[in-house]
């Protein structure tokens, strides 16, 4: 490979980093983190009750952080849930979050929020990126928003994962 072909090469890698972070940078960086915590116990999860459908589901990154959450009951989380198991290429954003592109863009919306909880688990439809927050910087996210998908029981898992992360659903739990 001559000289010339590699730095192409760098040039393009470099290009398609600065067009994600101008995706991004617009929504999360005048994000934050506000308000409680999210809780599992913000989606209830009695496999008595019909009407609660919510989804546990576990993100195992390659250096073996591991991380358990619960989908909420939105259409979003759903729709989101459906696709899984997903495998992504998650990034800092602004030190609050972890952040991918989904290979295709969730349909579903719903309620947005502007403050998003530590913990929480957003759908940026602005910006077509699935959203782990890990920290409260104190800031808003501007209009539209985010789309609450669910919360991460241990968020600190999320904001020390490195490489790829896989998201599956969780195994059932036995009686």
């Amino acid at each position: 490979m001559t000289t010339n072909t590699r730095f192409a090469n760098r040039a393009r890698v470099g290009l398609r980093a600065l067009v994600a972070a101008a995706l991004v940078c617009p929504v999360l960086a005048a994000a934050g983190c506000a308000g409680r915590p999210a809780q599992l116990a913000d989606f209830p999860t009695d496999p008595a009750d019909p009407s609660i459908a919510t989804q546990q589901i576990v993100l195992r990154f390659d250096n073996d952080e591991r991380a358990t959450a619960a989908l909420n009951d939105s259409p979003a989380a759903r729709e989101f849930a459906a696709r899984l198991p997903l495998t992504l290429d998650l990034f800092d954003a602004m030190g609050q979050a972890r952040v991918a592109p989904l290979t295709e863009p969730l349909t579903s919306t719903g309620g947005r929020v502007n403050e998003p909880d530590v913990g929480g688990i957003y759908w940026a439809p602005a910006d077509e990126m699935i959203a782990f927050y890990y920290d409260d910087l104190g800031q808003r996210v501007p209009t539209p928003g985010l789309v609450p998908l669910g919360a991460a029981r241990n968020p600190d898992a999320v904001e020390h994962g490195r490489g790829l992360v896989r998201i599956e659903l969780a195994a059932p739990a036995q009686p």
